[in-house]
């Protein structure tokens, strides 16, 4: 193998390594925003209990976004 092939397989292993790992960064970001997104919907009702929170939000409970803590 030349050494121009041997300078190509491994640029093109680590932009693959590269790859990956941005991959596995934007699955870091994707939980941790979901999981700010989850605690943001639930602060209102984290200690109420399920037949409170039916009777304030519905069956489909919290679809949106509140901003007063002291709703309810």
């Amino acid at each position: 193998m030349s050494e121009q092939n041997e300078r190509e397989n491994e640029t093109g292993e680590i932009l693959r390594k590269i790859k990956e790992k941005e991959i596995h960064l934007d699955q870091i970001r994707g939980c941790l925003v979901g999981g700010a997104i989850g605690d943001a919907l639930g602060y209102p009702v984290e200690f109420w209990d399920e037949q409170k929170i039916i009777e304030r939000y519905g069956d489909k409970g919290i679809s949106e976004y509140s901003l007063d803590s002291k709703s309810g």
